[in-house]
């Protein structure tokens, strides 16, 4: 727990991980030591836990409004999907939407800028 909060994180949290294969390489070193009765993979474990911590913490931290984050962008998601045809701008979808541009754009942005289809994680 106390690693946890040294990191920023609360137990439930959720986080946005830009660098999967970065965490996942490092999850395989804990999962190599799995087993090994030694100190020395006792330790390593506990400081690559940390490290996948650390790495979490460092990424990117969901908004208390993820909900509203993920309704935003589903929505534009859906828009763009069924009415390409007639948007004109991003301020038009914005507009569409009852957000900003600038809204929009960091809604995107956050959400790792690769459109996954509506219904998808």
């Amino acid at each position: 727990m106390t690693l946890l909060r040294r990191a920023g994180m609360m137990p439930g949290s959720v986080s946005i991980v830009r660098d999967q294969g970065a965490m996942e390489a490092v999850f395989e070193l804990i999962l190599r030591r799995q087993g090994r009765p030694t100190e020395a993979s006792r330790e390593l474990c506990r400081y690559h836990l940390g490290a996948l911590l650390w790495m979490a913490a460092e990424k990117a931290p969901l908004r208390c409004g993820l909900t509203r984050l993920m309704g935003c962008y589903r929505r534009a998601v859906t828009i763009i999907d069924g009415e390409y045809a007639s948007l004109r701008s991003v301020s038009d979808l914005a507009g569409r939407l009852g957000v900003t541009p600038e809204h929009l754009s960091r809604t995107f942005k956050e959400m790792g800028g690769s459109h996954h289809p509506v219904g998808s994680p």
